[in-house]
């Protein structure tokens, strides 16, 4: 089989074979500065691809993270507000009351109670209200709004469940049993606990004195008497431990000296209930234009905060018979949302993946796109609510594609410029080649103008050198070639003579030439012999 170089007619262009050095050099010029910028250029926008899905990645697990900071903060607040209004002495005084003495006292509670509400910095909180050991509201503010929560139960909720067994509890986002408004529900228990206060004296002040002094507080001298420079250290203590600042020692004044829960009897439950509002308000302050869309997801994949007011109280996912009948009995969601599923099951287990970070990317089948989240747990520890923050793939698509036109064109641009040196250095290098190979046409031909090399012959380099020699190698070219045309011309003269010479004795040896000459002598003695007579 022959080769391509040796098929008749194969094109000269594409047989390197036949190129001339001037195409041969600058090829291999081109191709050393071009191949590399390349093969650098595809590399840089693999890796500047991969960074920047990665920092598009970071970026949503940065925005979900500081959602869930501000969330954790908020509930934080929150549940240290109702931790201190549980252990305000005249509402364990109402509760340690009769009924009687109740009833006297319900309406400065229930002012108490609006007050502390009106005291929020901001309008978050709906309402507050005290329950007592059976579930039932026994004080809440008399607002027209909340008058008809009165003698309210709320046995079945959680909130009041966990309380009521001693513990602080945060609810997610539930519906009001009556006005079916959506709301989160902090709860504190209520406990009998003696309060300390100045002008007391006995046992107890005493082990309160000691108590400061271990805890480094300046106590002027341990004497049973709760007096002023008591009092002062008291107010220290609690702006230290971010408690209220009353200068009384109330049962959780008594849990953070004593770095233990008090179990005395408990009787009743606090409550303050926030508006879900607050926690839409943060989630969604993320979703500026369509770029990001923040949502919040309780621990069991059912929606409670997205801007699109359709998805709330969904799943991601369709709900277990267990997990249905749990959610239905608590939360107060309507029954026909709990039983619609939202179909991201991707979603769903993005979230619940063991690894972190939680990203990847999902179809979303109510916009017709896939999409890319990030999302990150919160560290309440009530709850374990999933923020996360879900971004179009297309946008990051559109990052990529920016990036690789933005990657290609720097590439083009090095790249001819690098071409463009590389012809330019490769047409240097090969011009003293073409004024050598041009020459050498024009002595094959005799013509011995030797200037154009007198030009290219400057350089130090090797082709210098080598122009040099060959102007040199002509020059005697041209001496030899002038002296052998002159041994030539000699050479002829002499050819020139003999050839007379052997012309003249064949002529004069011929019979004819010599009968000839015996006539001439013949004819000269008969005009000898005349001219003398």
């Amino acid at each position: 089989m022959k080769k391509l170089s040796e098929i008749k007619h194969f094109p000269k262009i594409l047989n390197p074979k036949r190129w001339s050095i001037t195409a041969k050099i600058s090829t291999a010029l081109v191709v050393a500065a071009v191949l590399p910028i390349a093969l650098i250029t595809t590399y840089n926008f693999r890796e500047n691809e991969k960074n920047t899905t990665k920092r598009e990645y970071d970026n949503l697990s940065l925005l979900a993270q500081g959602l869930a900071d501000r969330l954790d903060q908020l509930l934080i607040d929150n549940q240290l507000v109702v931790k201190q209004l549980s252990g305000d002495s005249e509402i364990v005084d109402f509760l340690l009351a009769t009924p009687e003495e109740q009833k006297s006292r319900l309406p400065q509670i229930n002012q108490m109670l609006e007050n502390f509400r009106v005291s929020s910095p901001s309008d978050d909180f709906e309402t507050v209200y005290l329950l007592n050991k059976k579930g039932e509201i026994i004080a809440i503010p008399p607002t027209k709004k909340h008058i008809k929560w009165q003698n309210t139960n709320c046995q079945i909720r959680q909130y009041f469940q966990k309380a009521i067994a001693g513990e602080l509890y945060i609810s997610t986002i539930l519906t009001g049993l009556t006005g079916g408004e959506p709301g989160l529900y902090f709860s504190s228990p209520i406990r009998k606990v003696e309060t300390i206060k100045e002008g007391d004296t006995g046992k107890k002040v005493r082990q309160l004195e000691e108590q400061l002094q271990k805890r480094g507080f300046a106590i002027k001298s341990v004497n049973n008497v709760y007096d002023a420079n008591t009092a002062a250290v008291v107010r220290e203590f609690q702006k230290s431990h971010n408690l209220a600042i009353t200068g009384r020692v109330d049962a959780h004044t008594w849990k953070e000296l004593i770095g233990t829960e008090n179990n005395s009897e408990i009787l009743g439950v606090a409550v303050l209930e926030m508006k879900a509002n607050a926690i839409w308000k943060i989630v969604n302050s993320l979703n500026v234009g369509k770029e990001h869309v923040a949502f919040l997801v309780d621990r069991e994949g059912i929606v409670i905060a997205y801007p699109n007011k359709s998805f709330l109280y969904k799943s991601l996912e369709p709900l277990s018979p267990e997990a249905l009948k749990r959610v239905s009995a608590d939360r107060g969601y309507p029954p026909e949302k709990l039983k619609q599923d939202l179909g991201f099951n991707e979603l769903a287990q993005i979230i619940k993946s063991p690894q972190k970070p939680h990203q990847g990317e999902f179809s979303d089948s109510k916009e017709n796109g896939k999409k890319i989240v990030s999302s990150t747990t919160m560290k309440n520890p009530y709850q374990q609510w999933t923020v996360g923050v879900i971004e179009p793939k297309q946008q990051l698509l559109d990052h990529l594609y920016n990036l690789r036109w933005k990657t290609y064109l720097a590439g083009i641009v090095v790249t001819s410029g690098a071409a463009l040196g590389a012809l330019l250095l490769a047409k240097s290098m090969v011009k003293p080649i073409g004024v050598l190979t041009k020459t050498a046409t024009e002595l094959e031909k005799g013509n011995y103008d030797l200037e154009p090399l007198n030009q290219v012959s400057k350089s130090e380099d090797d082709i210098g050198n080598l122009v040099r020699v060959f102007s040199k190698m002509a020059e005697e070219v041209k001496a030899r070639e002038q002296k052998l045309k002159q041994q030539l011309v000699e050479l002829q003269i002499e050819i020139d003579q003999a050839k007379k010479e052997r012309q003249v004795a064949e002529i004069t040896e011929t019979d004819y030439f010599q009968e000839l000459q015996k006539k001439a002598k013949q004819m000269r003695r008969k005009n000898s012999k005349s001219q003398e007579s």
